[in-house]
């Protein structure tokens, strides 16, 4: 399997709910050997967005992400909450770098190496009053 695609595979977003306010900024993860480059985003409207470039070609193009919701979704004692799509503001950001090398039981290989970085960018939407909605991005 090539680097490229491993560093694909390895680009997992997990969305959790926990709570930090920064201005609106392109937000840049690049994969180890640097060929690799996301971006995360608000619109105007506060839409977070990404897009992913490899060397020079843009394989990727800016995307939006949120949820729509079903009418009666309901976090308990609260409103039922509309879209989560647009409305963000960018409370927080964390970076990290980690590489390691371990050596399976046994494989085809003697050494595995574990290299990537990490992005968490913290987003809130006041119209839901959600206290954050954290986007965590490895490669």
């Amino acid at each position: 399997m090539t680097y490229f695609k491993k560093n694909i595979l390895l680009l997992s977003i997990f969305i959790g709910i926990t709570s930090c306010s920064m201005n609106a900024q392109d937000y840049q993860l690049k994969s180890p050997d640097g060929n690799l480059k996301l971006t995360v985003k608000l619109t105007k409207e506060g839409t977070p967005t990404y897009s992913l470039v490899y060397g020079d070609k843009e394989v990727i193009k800016p995307s939006q992400m949120g949820f729509y919701v079903n009418s009666d979704f309901k976090i308990a004692g609260q409103k039922p909450i509309k879209d989560l799509v647009n409305g963000f503001s960018v409370i927080g950001k964390k970076t990290a770098h980690f590489d390691e090398t371990w050596k399976p039981v046994w494989g085809e290989v003697l050494e595995i190496r574990n290299n990537y970085n990490e992005l968490l960018v913290k987003l809130q939407q006041k119209e839901t009053k959600l206290t954050n909605l954290n986007l965590f991005i490895l490669w």
